[in-house]
């Protein structure tokens, strides 16, 4: 599963590799590439459900689960979902985890506080779009909503009750979903381990040929089953 902004065709060199080996499925998720936008603003778990729909409507019934950074999220709610189904998951880049911080926090006081303003007529409208992300900032309609809600989201919860073995694939110097990220999943997770691959936060794209390595590597240790990306 991909992440934000992404679309199922970011998969490409692993389809192509992994494709003469299993049967790989790439999704693009509701409201990315040709998938329509949801009729209301979806949660993980929504996502989760939905791509669990089409497992079941595709007769598949044992999956390795890869997703990457929001995809991530999507892919651990739906390995505790159906737990029997997923033989196995990678994580690669996921998110689902913030830690406190201050100035972020003051950050979204001060755009509260201005967005009151501007609606009663004392903030200038126009200076509030240099706040958000630049997901956030390409986003509009129910994609905003989805993306608040699922940046609101705590994964540390589901992260716990996860226990299919668990691949966490990371960019040495991510700078979207840090480090520290993947090793708190680790300790969260009980049956998984920390790869490194590359630096960014595509590893997959970026060093296509390590990655593939290490997932192939992975997929062989488990007894079979789909890939699911």
């Amino acid at each position: 599963m991909h992440g934000w902004g992404c679309d199922s065709a970011i998969w490409n060199i692993q389809l192509a590799y992994f494709g003469t080996q299993y049967s790989c499925i790439a999704i693009d998720l509701c409201g990315f590439g040709d998938s329509s936008i949801p009729d209301r603003p979806y949660s993980v778990r929504d996502y989760a459900d939905r791509i669990l729909e089409l497992l079941d409507h595709l007769s598949i019934t044992s999956v390795v689960v890869i997703g990457h950074s929001f995809g991530g999220r999507i892919a651990m709610e739906l390995s505790i979902l159906r737990p029997s189904m997923v033989r196995g998951l990678v994580l690669t880049a996921s998110a689902g985890l913030r830690r406190f911080s201050v100035i972020r926090h003051c950050k979204v006081l001060i755009y509260k506080l201005r967005k009151l303003l501007c609606r009663i007529g004392l903030f200038n409208g126009k200076r509030l779009t240099r706040y958000g992300s630049s997901d956030y900032k390409a986003s509009c309609g129910i994609m905003t909503a989805i993306l608040v809600k699922a940046t609101k989201y705590s994964s540390s919860r589901t992260a716990r009750q996860i226990d299919c073995p668990t691949l966490l694939i990371w960019g040495n110097a991510d700078d979207q979903t840090p480090l520290w990220i993947a090793h708190k999943l680790n300790r969260l997770i009980a049956n998984s381990c920390v790869v490194m691959c590359g630096e960014g936060h595509f590893p997959f794209l970026s060093r296509p040929a390590l990655y593939n390595a290490i997932l192939g590597n992975y997929i062989s240790a488990l007894s079979g089953g789909e890939v699911a990306t």
